[in-house]
């Protein structure tokens, strides 16, 4: 698979997006780890094995930023989610991002704008229609400028892992 070109001029050092395959699915655990400190070594291996399954199956697509080296630097991701058909939506498909994340020289770029743009625009010529997600509070400017709206009705139960 070609790797999706987006070198970008506009920025003082150059950079472009691509589609993870799933032997790449450990650079995209990094920052996972960095969202979730607390996960321990396990957590990460467990998560690296999901991550590549899942873009094997196409559940799950993962943007990297790379520099022009093929230093990634970036990445945001997005699980397709199967609800199946609802009310006034044809589309069975949903995909919730999530895990995106810029090491801090890159950031204040504009690339994780571009990240996300580029992620949407992957699962939508998949026939994704929703999107959701969950923020930091300093990131939310950045998904409101997409669109995305607040809502509050989501809730979470949360049972304790038989894995430890």
């Amino acid at each position: 698979m070609q790797p999706e070109q987006s070198l970008d001029t506009h920025t003082p050092r150059p950079y472009r997006l691509r589609l993870m395959r799933a032997d790449e699915a450990a650079y995209h655990s990094r920052y996972h780890r960095n969202i979730l400190p607390q996960s321990t070594e396990v957590d990460i291996a467990a998560y690296t094995a999901w991550a590549a399954s899942a873009v094997n199956r196409g559940q799950f697509l993962v943007v990297f930023a790379e520099d022009e080296d093929g230093n990634i630097f970036g990445s945001a991701a997005a699980t397709m989610l199967e609800y199946g058909p609802t009310a006034g939506r044809d589309c069975p498909v949903f995909a919730r991002i999530c895990n995106c994340g810029i090491e801090p020289d890159w950031r204040n770029r504009g690339i994780g704008t571009k990240m996300i743009e580029h992620l949407i625009q992957l699962c939508r010529d998949r026939g994704v229609e929703r999107f959701s997600l969950m923020t930091m509070p300093d990131a939310q400017p950045l998904y409101e400028r997409l669109g995305f709206k607040t809502v509050e009705r989501e809730m979470l139960l949360d049972y304790p892992s038989n894995r430890r």
